[in-house]
């Protein structure tokens, strides 16, 4: 566990001034703007996880929700991440999304040639109390994250009303990800799809997997 945690060095690090993008989630009932493409993927975790309800009430700087883990992605993935670092790897360029491990997640991106560099799961928090120099108490929150490591390539094609990613599989051992792949899931993605009553069906979507080029 971490008292400055690695999603707090990151935040920091993507606020200042590094042109990060964040892509958003797609809500239902709003038009999508023009040059935009909705990606349809999902994130599985094995084995599964569940969030310690000690985070209740902790305001957590991702502001990700309790069946979502943030991904980092970056324009190269030339230079492995430095796992353990200060900084993992350059955000310059770089861009996140938040992805359910429960459903599959709609987020509106922008074409082009990304890659996934890691991702980040807060598992429990844990706040503790210390007297400072001065004999205030002083407060300090430590949080238990799971790790995720492995380069993974997308490719979002112009032109296209949405694509189809694929279920980006975590394999871990409580700490960190030893292992990521790549499970096609489109026609259960498509069927979820049609449900949502959505401008746009399985008919407007182009299937481009992710493509693994690190595994961990």
């Amino acid at each position: 566990m971490k008292c400055f945690n690695l999603f707090v060095v990151l935040a920091l690090l993507f606020l200042s001034g590094c042109g990060i993008t964040n892509f958003p989630a797609y809500e239902a009932g709003t038009a999508i703007s023009p040059g935009k493409v909705l990606v349809i993927a999902q994130v599985d975790l094995q084995p599964g996880v569940e969030k310690d309800k000690s985070l209740k009430g902790v305001v957590m700087i991702n502001e990700s929700k309790d069946d979502e883990v943030r991904l980092f992605m970056s324009p190269l993935a030339e230079v492995p991440v430095k796992k353990g670092s200060f900084f993992p790897f350059s955000p310059k360029g770089g861009s996140t999304m938040d992805l359910s491990f429960i459903h599959p997640s709609l987020i509106l991106m922008d074409p082009g040639e990304r890659f996934v560099r890691m991702g980040l799961y807060t598992l429990s928090a844990s706040t503790s109390w210390r007297p400072s120099s001065s004999g205030q108490m002083r407060g300090s929150v430590e949080f238990k994250e799971l790790h995720l490591w492995g380069d993974l390539k997308l490719e979002i094609p112009a032109g296209a009303k949405a694509v189809y990613i694929g279920t980006l599989r975590y394999s871990h051992n409580g700490v960190e990800s030893q292992k990521v792949s790549v499970v096609d899931d489109y026609k259960k993605a498509m069927v979820e799809l049609n449900k949502m009553n959505l401008e746009i069906t399985s008919k407007d979507v182009v299937k481009r997997l992710a493509q693994v080029v690190r595994e961990n």
